[in-house]
């Protein structure tokens, strides 16, 4: 979506507003390398974005699998039924960025035109002030992105805390606990885990679903917030 972003400077006036929020898509892989990057670059970058929407796919559908067993519980259908919708909205302000990219770029060039910079007067520098304005900007994206990426990072290293601590050895035998146990959240384990190292996997394979989800929804918002903002 950034990639054709015009950028000026002109009296103080920043280069690119939108710089951070363009670094965050495409981290999410909403990004298509131009011809300008090296083949191999290009390669590495349509792999890592395969990748990641591999396992954001395979999250929501194993996610999706668990729904009948939630039901059995009134407080396990609620608490899962709160994250599967958190979900679906990022799935839809995914397609909402996707489907709305050009509308949003020309928005941008408009807002970045250089017939609505100003010189300064009196003292007064609107470039400065325009400047300012992209450094909080930054901040903001930056750390929406983190903390919402946080929420999966901070799940992942609890789960693992938790289950190294209790279960000692390579198996869950002689012990009242299952993997699905250490899970912070309703998923479908789509493998054998009655070894602690695959459910360690099953753990990552959630985690790394949560993150990307996570992920899409903070860049959505930060862009909108930059629009607002700027």
């Amino acid at each position: 979506m950034e990639g054709n972003v015009k950028v000026n400077s002109f009296n103080g006036y920043p280069d690119n507003f939108f710089y951070t929020n363009s670094i965050c898509l495409k981290l999410v892989g909403m990004w298509i390398p131009s011809k300008d990057y090296s083949l191999l670059f290009r390669i590495i970058y349509g792999i890592y974005v395969a990748l990641i929407y591999s396992e954001g796919f395979v999250f929501i559908i194993c996610e999706l699998l668990i729904f009948g067993e939630t039901m059995k519980k009134v407080s396990n259908f609620i608490t899962y039924i709160e994250m599967l919708f958190t979900h679906i909205v990022g799935i839809i302000k995914y397609f909402v960025l996707i489907l709305g990219r050009h509308k949003i770029r020309n928005l941008m060039n408009t807002l970045q035109d250089v017939k609505y910079f100003y010189e300064p007067i009196n003292g007064i520098s609107p470039g400065k002030i325009f400047s300012n304005g992209k450094e909080t900007n930054a901040k903001i994206s930056k750390l929406t992105f983190v903390m919402y990426i946080c929420v999966g990072v901070s799940a992942h290293i609890s789960s693992e805390l938790i289950l190294n601590n209790e279960i000692k050895g390579q198996s869950f035998e002689n012990t009242n606990k299952t993997c699905a146990d250490y899970f912070p959240y309703f998923f479908k384990i789509p493998f054998d885990v009655t070894m602690k190292w695959r459910c360690e996997l099953a753990l990552a394979l959630m985690d790394m679903g949560l993150i990307f989800h996570a992920a899409i929804i903070a860049c959505y918002d930060g862009v909108f917030v930059a629009l607002l903002n700027c």
